[in-house]
């Protein structure tokens, strides 16, 4: 068993990260500190969550959705050290991968037949819902206020729409 993964392993390092382009052209305002989030909001995410588990979790979503009574002010306080902190924490960075098959009707013994899947802690995935919240605000704010004019050597420029200074 530890030999298919270690081949699995070796495959999957082996392949390129795929890296996003630069986009020239986004708005000079910058994202600098995470606000701390509420019972509430943490409440919600809970509600709006899958039931499903991952061995990773060190309690069962179900009982995390059955208790929340008890669970959401200690999740809060959890996510909230995180954004302040702006440390992810460590215990919280694991996943457990398994390789899946793209298509049923694939050579199962291709390694590129096959795609890795990774299970996170719910934890981790509250965290990371957390941040994404307040990342999406921040770029409809910044692209809501910002407005975009072209100079003549065609060159984008950003000026605050209250802002009469190009």
């Amino acid at each position: 068993m530890s030999k298919v993964a270690n081949a699995f392993s070796e495959f999957f390092d082996s392949l390129p990260v795929p890296v996003a382009p630069h986009k020239p052209g986004h708005p000079p305002h910058h994202l600098t500190e995470f606000i701390p989030i509420t019972d509430e909001f943490v409440e919600k995410l809970i509600r709006s969550s899958t039931s499903k588990s991952c061995r990773l979790d060190p309690l069962p979503t179900t009982l995390v959705k059955n208790c929340k009574e008890v669970t959401v002010s200690i999740l809060t306080r959890i996510i909230n050290s995180s954004l302040v902190s702006g440390i992810f924490p460590r215990s919280l960075k694991l996943a457990v991968i398994r390789p899946l098959l793209k298509k049923a009707n694939m050579d199962e013994n291709v390694l590129k037949n096959y795609r890795p899947v990774c299970k996170h802690s719910n934890i981790a995935k509250l965290i990371e819902q957390a941040v994404k919240k307040q990342i999406d605000a921040h770029a409809r704010f910044t692209w809501t206020f910002a407005e975009i004019s072209v100079s003549i050597q065609g060159e984008p420029q950003y000026r605050d729409r209250n802002n009469t200074c190009p």
